[in-house]
């Protein structure tokens, strides 16, 4: 009885773990499927780097995130940029680096504002609430969520 329910366990951890691959590979596809929009293609690249990438192996996502910046700014995606941008500034704010996260907050929160992009803008000010406060600047972090919530 106790290896029919390691057996059971055992394949449904696997199972999970090995079932995570083919969604990671079908986002790939995507990005290299050069018939597909090219709005269509950054979406899927990024995330296949958040899922695959950006909480596992921080360099790997920063290479990737570079690519997706270089792809975005080339045929002018600004969604695509703030989307690189954002995944460089969660890896700096995981590597406690906080000044650089904030300065590409910064970035993210202009395109934002450029592209019109209420969504983005709000998330981007919580985002930067959140590294007020993890450096211990209470009213900014407070002012940034309010202005957050003030978007929504």
């Amino acid at each position: 009885m106790r290896n029919f329910l390691f057996s059971i366990l055992s394949s449904v951890l696997l199972g999970g773990a090995l079932s995570a691959q083919p969604g990671l590979d079908s986002l790939l596809g995507v990005w290299q499927d050069r018939t597909l929009s090219d709005s269509v293609r950054a979406r899927a690249f990024e995330s296949y780097i958040w899922k695959g990438h950006l909480f596992s192996n921080r360099d790997t996502a920063l290479v990737l995130a570079d690519e997706l910046m270089a792809f975005s700014k080339e045929r002018d995606l600004l969604d695509g940029q703030m989307s690189a941008l954002n995944i460089q500034a969660v890896a700096s704010a995981i590597d406690e680096d906080l000044p650089k996260a904030l300065e590409l907050n910064e970035r993210v929160l202009a395109l934002a504002r450029q592209a019109g992009d209420r969504e983005r803008i709000a998330g981007t000010l919580g985002n930067m609430g959140i590294i007020f406060r993890k450096q211990g600047d209470l009213p900014r972090a407070l002012d940034h969520y309010q202005q957050s919530l003030a978007m929504n």
